[in-house]
């Protein structure tokens, strides 16, 4: 039962990480879709692989997102 809790819980969050992100909302999209790859990520290979993809676009997004909208030091 908890095994079906967590694939179900895992495909979920990652279709509606995925369509939050393609929606132009990353910043809620994307760390739900590393919830999802991480509750899959313990019965699927691709899923772990696609945790570390998704996690490192998260770095470079957050990165960027400071870069531009960070504050300005006087």
């Amino acid at each position: 039962m908890k095994n079906l809790a967590r694939l179900i819980g895992g495909f979920a969050a990652l279709f509606f990480g995925g369509l939050l992100t393609l929606l132009l909302m990353p910043e809620f999209g994307i760390p739900l879709m590393l919830v999802g790859t991480r509750l899959l990520g313990h019965r699927f290979a691709w899923a772990r692989k696609l945790n570390v993809k998704i996690d490192a676009g998260w770095i470079r997004f957050k990165s960027w997102f400071k870069k531009v909208f960070g504050k300005k030091k006087k």
